[in-house]
This record gives C-alpha cells, structure tokens and sequence, in this order.
C-alpha cells in the first residue's frame, strides 16, 4: 500500500507539476504552495487550516471517508483540491464552500454512491470537476448549478444508469463531457440541448440502444462524437446533419446492421471514422471527405464497396477492410487513393479468379502498404455442369 501510495504522489506530482520547475522534489521542499497527504502521512480527516501559501492539495490513498460541510471553509486560496484513491463515502452540501478561487475538484476512486445538490455551491469559478471510478450511481439535477465557468466534466466509470432531463442546464461553457463505461441506456432528446460549446462527447460502454430525432442538433462545435460499445443497431437519417465540425467519430463495437445513406453526407471535416465490429452490409456514401485520415471498417458482413469507391478521400492513409464478406476489389478503386499507407485485407473471403487481377496487380507494386498480407488468401469457386 505505501508503494501504491508513493507512485500515486509522484505521478500527481509530475501531472501538475509540468511548467513549474519548483515542483520536481518532494512537495514540501520543493513545491512550498502545495500540501500532500498520503498513506505515508496519514489522516482522517479534512485538516482545519494550511498556510495561506498552499494553493493545491493532495489526498493520496488516505482514510478520510467524508467531506463534511465547510471542510475547507478557512483555506480561500486554494485553486486545485485531488482526491485520489480514498474510500470517500459521504459528501455534504456545501463541503467546499468559501472556495471562490477553487478551479480544478478531482474525486476519484472513492465510494459515493451519489452527491447532494449543493456539493458545488458557491464555486462560481469552478472549471473542471472529475468524479472518475467513484461508484456513482445518480446525478441529481441541480448538482451543477451556479457552474456557469465549468468546461470539463469526467463521470467516467460509474455506475450511472440514468440522466435526469435538465442536468446539464446552465453550464454554456462546457467543452468536455466524458459518461463512458456507465450503465446509461436512454438519453433525452433535450439532455445536451443546453451545450453548445461541447466539443468532446463520450458515451462510449454503455447501454444506448437509440438516439432520438434532434438529440445532437445543439452541439455544432462538437469535434469528437465517442458511441463505441453501446447497443445502437442504426442511426437515423439527419442525427449527425448539423455537426460539422466533428472530427472524430467512433460507432465500432455496436449492433449497426444498416446506415441511411446521407447519415455521413456534409461532414466535411471528419478525419478518423471508426466503425469496426458492428453487422454492415454495405456502407452509406461518404461524399467529400477531404481530410479523412483513416477509416475502420473492419469485422463487418460488408460484401460491397460500391459507396466508398465514389467518395473523395485524398487524405486517407489508413483503411481497415479486414474481417467483412468481400469476394473482389472493383478495378480501379485504390488508384485515387495516393496517400495510403495502411491497407488490411486479411479475412475477407476473397475470390480467386479474373476480377481479382486488380488487386493482385496493385498488392505487387504497393506490398509494404499491405499491413496484414499474411492473413490474405482467394478461394476457387467450382462451376456447376
């Protein structure tokens, strides 16, 4: 436990020490505006008062097991407070009131269950919360009111089943919002309404089966849309329409049998799209994607590539096609693709006769783009007399 504890510090440490060179010793020595707590340096509950120097606290692998309300009431200069790896059970409203400088609150690892509305009040400076692997359960709506500054928030690897409509109202300046590896199943059409400034959206390892009609429409700054691992077996037809400044899209990893075919169309700044190990026949067209870097279809039922042969992708350098039902390569198709790199082929049931010539061409004079050519074979078809 004290070796746990130790490498915890000294990873803190070098995470927020990063730009301040007085911060490469042990913290009291060399980082006179922090106080750290650890196994090593034990206690069990919030201390009274810090020197008015301190500005970021540590509690590392401690046995403190509540917050209680005005833990922090005379420490006002502090910006930073972490909470890692203790079994924090209870939290009261208003534990961190008198905090107006407070900008960074990190929770993790703790015992929660949930937070009482007001947990937050007062941290009208408040710009990122994480409250990662803490066994939450509910987010009560409320909790983050009066967080009009907030950008980021984390509520990772919880036990979330559920967002009440209205819980992210009144944060217009969040940029970050990470719900992966919960148990969410439903998400309300007016759940991220208010979020217009979003630009990173992860719901990845959950329970999503559907995203209703205008559930994304509001979030036109989004830049990465993270839905692999849920249950989502398609998308419909305008769900991306409006988000034309994403990125990056993840889809792998779900039950997607078929996509409609303007679900990509007009999102003209994608630059990596991920949607291995779902059910796809066939692929929607793609139209103009410029800066397409790379393109994950892998481990599908895909027997066709007849959308993807019409599309721009003058930037493609990565394209995973292993793992799907395809039989042949249309003439011509990889020939406009100049900037390829990475090609995977492997496990596809490819057909061993005169329209294979293409590839078998093209696969001589590019071998080192063939990323997987050890998995590549084509199969006789007998004619029936």
């Amino acid at each position: 436990m004290w070796l746990r504890a130790t490498l915890l510090l000294l990873l803190l440490l070098f995470r927020t020490g990063q730009g301040n060179q007085g911060c490469s010793g042990t913290p009291n020595e060399s980082c006179p505006f922090q106080e750290v707590y650890t196994r090593a340096r034990d206690i069990a509950e919030i201390p009274k008062s810090v020197a008015p120097i301190i500005t970021e606290m540590f509690f590392v692998d401690t046995s403190i097991v509540e917050i209680r309300q005005g833990a922090f009431a005379n420490m006002s200069n502090l910006v930073k407070i972490v909470f890692l790896n203790n079994k924090i059970k209870r939290v009261e409203a208003g534990a961190f009131e008198n905090l107006e400088n407070l900008v960074d609150l990190e929770i993790t690892g703790a015992e929660l269950g949930d937070l009482p509305v007001g947990t937050f009040r007062s941290l009208d400076r408040l710009r990122k919360v994480n409250l990662r692997d803490s066994r939450m359960r509910r987010i009560e709506k409320g909790l983050f009111d009066g967080l009009g500054d907030l950008e980021e928030v984390y509520l990772h690897r919880n036990e979330i089943g559920s967002l009440p409509g209205g819980v992210f109202d009144g944060l217009p300046k969040l940029s970050l919002l990470h719900l992966g590896w919960n148990q969410i199943s439903n998400v309300s059409q007016d759940l991220f309404k208010p979020l217009t400034q979003l630009k990173t959206l992860r719901l990845q390892n959950n329970q999503v089966g559907s995203l209703g009609a205008g559930t994304l429409d509001s979030l036109q700054q989004l830049v990465e849309l993270n839905l692999e691992s849920n249950r989502l077996q398609t998308l419909l037809p305008n769900l991306l329409s409006r988000l034309v400044n994403l990125e990056r899209i993840f889809l792998d990893k779900n039950s997607i049998e078929v996509l409609p075919h303007e679900t990509f169309l007009g999102l003209g700044k994608v630059k990596q799209l991920k949607m291995a190990s779902n059910r796809l026949k066939a692929f929607p067209a793609l139209g103009a994607m410029q800066l397409l870097t790379e393109l994950d279809l892998s481990r599908n039922r895909i027997s066709t590539l007849e959308n993807l042969a019409g599309a721009s992708l003058p930037s493609l350098t990565t394209l995973k096609l292993q793992g799907n039902q395809l039989e042949t390569l249309p003439t011509g198709y990889l020939d406009h693709l100049g900037k390829l790199t990475s090609l995977y082929l492997g496990d596809n049931p490819w057909r061993c006769d005169c329209h294979l010539l293409y590839l078998h061409q093209w696969m001589k004079m590019n071998a080192k783009r063939i990323k997987d050519a050890k998995k590549l074979a084509c199969f006789w078809v007998s004619k029936r007399q």
